[in-house]
């Protein structure tokens, strides 16, 4: 197999360090597939040829600086972002959801077991690379595309918590997921069963979250009344960063 890497607006590349893995041998010798131990070794070249030498175990701080040192390279596979993606970072992406309606599920003592096609805000979901099960949605005003400085409130829904972490449940998430996920992720949270709220100011209404969630099913609201939503960042970026940094 050949390779080839481009780095654009730099000189030759040469090898210069080198990091070994080493893992337990099985009984029929063959190799487990996880690492026990990592070192990171100097490359010395002499006479034409490279030697590798004694290295150090890597701790933390030297993973941290060689993540950082392969995500900041020129050698990055340029790839199309859809419009709906508001952020990309090393750690996760966030996309928005324009106001709309969907079908919800609500289950509970004070709901029994209902739905009903209902108005949403607009609304950014996160997703964690490093932490799939750790999934997030904020609710933003209007009807734009928002921005880094967009006003973040709560988004009213059951099963989510005041820092936007939504309680997952039993739903089943991808282990992985990109920029073409992002139907299924929605789908994943808008067709699993809303059962309780995870914060008492989920909303500012009369009669709270029961209250509201019951209007609402009922068919109260031909559109989204926004004056019922919870502010909780001044600014979109600082919410987000959280997760995709």
């Amino acid at each position: 197999m050949k390779v080839s890497v481009e780095f654009a607006g730099e000189s030759a590349v040469v090898l210069r360090d080198a990091v070994l893995l080493y893992g337990h041998q099985g009984s029929q010798g063959t190799m487990g597939n996880r690492w026990r131990l990592a070192t990171l070794h100097e490359i010395r070249h002499l006479d034409g040829t490279a030697e590798i030498m004694p290295g150090r175990a890597l701790d933390g701080h030297l993973l941290r600086r060689l993540a950082t040192g392969l995500l900041d390279t020129g050698a990055r596979k340029a790839s199309y972002v859809p419009a709906h993606i508001v952020f990309s970072g090393a750690g996760g992406f966030a996309w928005w959801v324009p106001p709309g309606r969907r079908q919800v599920w609500v289950r509970g003592k004070d709901f029994g077991d209902r739905s009903a096609d209902v108005p949403h805000p607009g609304l950014v979901f996160g997703w964690s690379y490093r932490k799939p099960s750790q999934w997030s949605v904020w609710a933003v005003a209007g009807k734009a595309r928002p921005t880094t400085h967009s006003a973040v409130f709560q988004a009213p829904y059951l099963n989510v918590y005041a820092s936007g972490a939504i309680c997952a449940g039993n739903v089943s998430l991808p282990r992985t997921a990109g920029f073409g996920d992002t139907g299924r992720l929605e789908d994943a949270f808008f067709r699993s069963y809303f059962t309780h709220s995870n914060t008492p100011d989920l909303v500012r209404y009369k009669g709270g979250s029961t209250a509201f969630w019951l209007n609402m099913l009922d068919g109260r609201f031909k559109r989204f009344p926004e004056r019922v939503l919870v502010p909780r960042e001044a600014k979109l970026e600082r919410a987000v960063l959280r997760v995709v940094s």
